[in-house]
């Protein structure tokens, strides 16, 4: 593991965000996203993954099993049931999903 020289912060609003619940839960699933796809790769960086692992296990350690449920959720519904707005945010149809329902 490097052990170099701590950075000052410059943006607090950064930091304040990163140390949220919800800043922990991007930073980790960022990690485990990247672990995973790094660990697909012909001739992986050992290192650089070990280093990941670390850091999401001490400092961002959400459950696995939520981070793989939030990036699988969309999987599950099928493209009929939503939009993706202009900020390419997703945007569920309650109406279309729930007549879907009703029909099975």
């Amino acid at each position: 593991m490097i052990k170099d020289k701590k950075i000052e912060p410059v943006d607090t609003k950064a930091v304040d965000f990163l140390q949220s619940i919800r800043g922990q839960f991007i930073m980790a699933q960022a990690l485990h996203t990247a672990i995973k796809t790094l660990e697909k790769e012909p001739y992986p960086e050992s290192s650089n993954i070990e280093d990941m692992k670390y850091i999401k296990e001490h400092i961002f350690n959400f459950p696995v099993e939520i981070v793989d449920a939030q990036n699988d959720i969309w999987s599950h519904i099928s493209s009929e049931f939503y939009t993706v707005g202009e900020d390419g945010k997703r945007i569920v149809d309650a109406d279309k999903l729930l007549s879907k329902q009703e029909e099975s």
